[in-house]
């Protein structure tokens, strides 16, 4: 398998590393990301610089690969947010990241939930990075291809203990 894809657009090219495949599903997971989000996750697990990063979602951005929009929520914060858009779902496809995806694109959360939707994103972040770091990986669960994970698993605990 080659180092890098090429995916040819309209407007552009994007040559995507296994860096990128891994930052476009950690936004696919996540829904929405801050860019400091994305831009702590380069850092630390690459070296990469914050211009990099930057002219990395740019250029993405124009490709329609991620979309970036300024999120207003609680107290008038205003976040810049990076989601997945229809090209980066494609190439997680093509490149056997994720199968076929009915995964629908989302709007930003609503701003009473927005510190717990953020927070959240945080962690797994700063977790996936404590795992790289010492070697390992972990992938999160995405929230909406197990919408009632907590009640299936506790419906099967109570069949189970029905059985015993």
């Amino acid at each position: 398998m080659s180092d890098k894809s090429i995916y040819t657009y309209n407007n552009g090219r994007a040559w995507i590393t296994e860096k990128d495949k891994e930052l476009l599903k950690l936004i696919w997971l996540h829904k929405s990301v801050t860019v400091s989000q994305v831009r702590f996750f380069l850092l630390k697990a690459y070296g990469m610089k914050k211009s990099a990063v930057y002219k990395k979602l740019q250029k993405w951005n124009e490709l329609k690969i991620t979309k970036t929009q300024v999120y207003s929520g609680r107290k008038k914060v205003q976040l810049r947010c990076v989601q997945i858009n229809k090209n980066g779902i494609d190439i997680l496809v093509n490149e056997g990241v994720i199968h076929n995806s009915t995964y629908p694109l989302v709007e930003l959360p609503n701003p009473k939930t927005a510190d717990h939707f953020f927070l959240t994103r945080e962690i797994v972040i700063r977790t996936y990075l404590e795992f790289y770091k010492k070697g390992g990986r972990f992938t999160s669960i995405p929230p909406l291809e197990t919408p009632y994970y907590d009640t299936k698993v506790k419906k099967a605990y109570k069949e189970q203990e029905k059985t015993s």
